[in-house]
């Protein structure tokens, strides 16, 4: 049987709504004869980490059976869908850059990434750069020569020229995008999902549109605003809008074939992580998103495997899961993954040798500088209950050995008190008018902390006056009172 993936296979699929009713066998009905070849050695370990795992989440051994009989791609299958993919997404990008609110929209996206509002991975196909890949004569291809950041920030400053020349003109209503703005759109390659957000955008904006009807003024005041909105008369943006949407229904047609057909992946590499906090399913569910955006990454001119190229997305996707939700206190991504480094070396040191290792011998393994180990060493510590019980007799826990900040010392009323008589004593023997300015400038004996100014009001003297009687009170305080007892006044004055 040919185990080629034929075009019109795909051009059978269409849209992902032609997808609800199929099954990827279905669909790729030339691949059966995958399923009858002997299993490799990754799909008994895939299988034999399923029956361990569903002894504790039950079901899943019975799931992963029905994984096993969904078709593999080949190398050519793979290719295939990858350009099916592309075209797809150069396509949705190519509607989408006529219409000068996406991008406006894109440069806003962009500024929040940048402030680190959003993943940038959400808004750029390639945030750090399109990498280099090999034409057909093994030569490197032409790369452009703005980078990401670069590119972005020239294309927000050309849209707000544009804008800004519309408004000294005074035009309202629809416009048209300059070639050498819709360029930069298309050359920055905005993500798959920045381009759904882009399209529903638009969409809202038609719909907006659509919803006025009528001749009159008022309707074509409206329906000139909406267009000065999007930059585009309607008809523009209702092409766009249908170009964006059937690329929209291709691209996501095409990645579920490529997702069912590697779901087993996920699987297998989380089966690995079972005994690491979390739950099997919570591991398939994070996987799963990283294998989605494996899809939404992949670029077959670049030569590799699509599993090669998934295996990584759906690791880093499972360890910082594990790294964000396992730990009662979370541990930055960039520890955590120290953490398994210096975990990893010191079991291998401690079987080699049969002792633990060092600091020093870890850094030296790890090739790590001795405070980072030292901090991989304290982050891993497991957290402590304070209900915990201490012993087995479960009479006394942590908590109630541990001092509470929040309460006050047992000397610190003995101390007030103290401080509080000796003062009354102190103020007793001042002239009654620097008592009371005192009391009231301090809050002392209850009453409110006053300005000068207030305090001068009330005795019918100046402010200046109030400050100099102050200055003198407190002079013949400190000349009677205990140094102690005066520093602990003046702290809290």
């Amino acid at each position: 049987m040919d185990t080629e993936l034929d075009r019109d296979d795909f051009e059978r699929v269409a849209t992902i709504e032609d997808l609800e009713d199929l099954e990827t066998g279905d669909v790729l009905a030339a691949v059966d004869d995958a399923a009858k070849h002997p299993a490799s050695e990754e799909d008994e370990l895939f299988a034999a980490d399923t029956r361990a795992s569903s002894e504790h989440e039950g079901g899943y051994g019975t799931y992963g059976a029905v994984i096993r009989q969904r078709p593999l791609l080949t190398a050519e299958q793979e290719r295939t869908l990858g350009e099916r993919l592309l075209r797809a997404r150069l396509d949705m990008t190519d509607a989408l850059a006529g219409i000068p609110v996406a991008i406006e929209q894109l440069t806003a996206a962009w500024d929040d990434a940048v402030a680190g509002d959003r993943p940038i991975s959400e808004v750029l196909q390639w945030p750090l750069g399109e990498p280099r890949r090999q034409d057909g004569d093994g030569a490197a291809s032409d790369t452009a020569a703005l980078s990401p950041r670069e590119r972005m920030k020239r294309m927000a400053e050309r849209h707000a020229r544009w804008r800004a020349g519309r408004a000294r003109r005074g035009a309202i209503g629809p416009g048209r995008c300059p070639p050498a703005l819709k360029a930069l759109f298309n050359e920055a390659a905005p993500a798959f999902a920045m381009l759904c957000e882009l399209r529903l955008s638009a969409q809202s904006l038609l719909d907006e549109l659509d919803a006025v009807t009528g001749r009159s003024a008022a309707a074509r005041r409206r329906r000139a605003a909406i267009e000065d909105r999007a930059g585009t008369d309607a008809a523009t943006l209702r092409t766009a809008v249908q170009r964006a949407r059937s690329a929209e229904s291709r691209f996501q047609a095409s990645r579920r074939i490529m997702f069912e057909s590697n779901i087993r992946l996920v699987f297998y590499i989380a089966g690995k992580f079972v005994n690491n906090g979390l739950t099997l399913d919570d591991l398939v569910q994070e996987g799963s998103i990283g294998l989605l955006r494996a899809v939404e990454k992949f670029d077959h001119g670049l030569g590799y495997k699509f599993s090669t190229y998934a295996s990584t997305w759906i690791w880093q996707a499972v360890t910082r899961a594990i790294a964000n939700q396992r730990r009662t206190v979370r541990v930055p991504a960039h520890l955590h993954d120290k953490m398994l480094k210096v975990r990893s070396a010191a079991a291998a040191f401690e079987q080699t040798h049969g002792r633990a290792p060092s600091l020093d011998e870890l850094a030296g393994d790890t090739e790590l500088p001795a405070g980072t180990v030292r901090r991989a060493l304290d982050a891993s510590r497991a957290a402590l209950s304070l209900d915990a019980p201490i012993g087995t007799a479960e009479s006394t826990t942590f908590g109630e050995l541990t001092p509470d900040a929040s309460l006050r010392e047992a000397h610190e009323p003995v101390f007030e008190d103290e401080l509080t008589r000796t003062i009354e004593e102190l103020l007793a023997e001042l002239p009654p008018r620097e008592a009371m300015i005192l009391r009231l400038r301090h809050g002392l004996g209850g009453t409110e902390s006053h300005t000068l100014e207030e305090i001068g009001a009330l005795l019918s003297i100046t402010r200046e006056r109030t400050r100099q009687l102050q200055n003198r009170a407190l002079k013949s305080l400190k000349e009677r009172l205990d140094p102690r007892l005066a520093d602990a006044f003046t702290a809290g004055a």
